[in-house]
């Protein structure tokens, strides 16, 4: 009886423990996520520039890391490397029901950037990353950066912070996938 007791006593002190730890586990397989292994080039060309790699999703809560990006140059790319720490994630259904119709997702974060060249530089960045359901067009990577390097706060979180339209101090870099891939998952 004793036994009994010292086994189910033991089992009240584990089982709570488990089930909390679980529920607070985000559930990463429902999460909107991009993961890219993809070799761009500059919009409109085949001319590769380097390698990406991102492995993204949507946090759970305020301590999940969103992930990170990584971007290894060519031997004729001034950039050498780039790494990429996310602060914020944010996905969208992009042009709905459009023949471009596409998975969205915008992403903000910080960068070191490794020149051949120049020192490091590091600063505030933005990527997007934009997953046609057409197979016929090619996906999109795009690279945002500000003059100062530090990414105006009145945007933060919106695609404006990106458009010199609205934000002068803004900067794109428009990359196609050329061979590997790019999937931007939305959650259901």
């Amino acid at each position: 009886m004793r036994r009994l007791v010292a086994i189910l006593s033991a089992l009240a002190l584990i089982v709570p423990l488990t089930v909390s730890s679980v529920a607070a586990a985000p559930a990463v397989g429902r999460q909107s996520r991009v993961i890219a292994n993809i070799v761009m080039a500059p919009y409109g060309t085949t001319d590769a520039v380097g390698r990406a790699t991102a492995d993204i999703h949507a946090p759970a809560n305020s301590a999940d890391v969103p992930g990170d990006y990584s971007f290894d140059g060519n031997a004729t790319n001034d950039l050498k490397h780039a790494r990429g720490v996310v602060q914020h994630a944010y996905f969208w259904l992009w042009n709905p029901g459009a023949p471009n119709e596409a998975n969205f997702a915008f992403i903000e974060g910080v960068q070191c950037l490794y020149w051949a060249s120049r020192d490091p530089y590091c600063t505030d960045a933005s990527w997007a990353f934009i997953d046609y359901r057409d197979p016929k067009i090619p996906d999109v990577q795009v690279s945002c950066w500000w003059d100062g390097g530090v990414r105006p706060a009145d945007w933060s979180g919106t695609w404006n912070s990106c458009d010199s339209g609205f934000t002068p101090t803004a900067h794109q870099d428009w990359y196609e996938v050329v061979k590997g891939s790019l999937v931007v998952r939305l959650a259901p």
